[in-house]
């Protein structure tokens, strides 16, 4: 959620804490499009998630189904930001492991609370 923060079509480039919380609560969890369009719907349009921290692997996989051909992704818009955890509080990381707790558990991610009380 933070690099969806600080993405560029959003125009962020401070941090907030109360324009995190309501961002938290307008954007729609992964598995929200995927049970409407996607893998768990009656009439799939999505056969197979990617996952940024896998990326690259990811998409040499699609590229071979699809019979593409393999290239180097090229890096974008990367970020000079410190480690996410600096942004978050133990309030700010229940609420983000209860919203998202299916995308967490489908991606093998962990979301350990941070040690620190306030930001």
């Amino acid at each position: 959620m933070i690099s969806y923060f600080f993405s560029p079509h959003r125009q962020t480039q401070k941090w907030n804490r109360d324009e995190f919380i309501d961002l938290l609560r307008k954007v729609p969890t992964m598995f929200y499009y995927l049970n409407t369009r996607g893998l768990l719907s009656s009439k799939p349009e999505v056969n197979f998630v990617m996952c940024f921290e896998s990326l690259e692997n990811d998409f040499r996989k699609v590229s071979q189904i699809l019979e593409l051909e393999n290239f180097q992704l090229p890096v974008r818009n990367k970020s000079n930001r410190e480690d996410y955890w600096k942004y978050y509080d133990s309030e700010l990381v229940d609420m983000v492991a209860h919203k998202y707790a299916a995308e967490i558990e489908y991606a093998g991610y962990s979301f350990c609370k941070p040690t620190n009380k306030f930001i």
